[in-house]
């Protein structure tokens, strides 16, 4: 629970300007973003560039998972 609240203590206490490296860090592009946009920033196309990979990325792991399920060998070890 606490390593979720890490970043965003960081972002409190350091004032940490937001780079590239971040957008594609959950927990650390999450907090980069809702601190610009509260910060009366607009989002950079970054952001939603990091978004879409994201999901893409996602997609990708559901299929090889869903693929795999409907192996027997993989569900029952045999």
């Amino acid at each position: 629970m606490m390593v979720q609240m890490i970043p965003g203590f960081l972002t409190t206490l350091y004032l940490m300007a937001s780079k590239t490296w971040m957008h594609f860090v959950a927990w650390v592009g999450q907090q980069a973003l809702i601190t610009d946009v509260l910060g009366g920033k607009a989002p950079s196309m970054l952001f939603f560039v990091a978004a879409a990979l994201n999901l893409v990325i996602a997609a990708v792991a559901v299929q090889g998972t869903a693929a795999l399920l409907h192996r027997e060998k993989i569900i029952f070890g045999r």
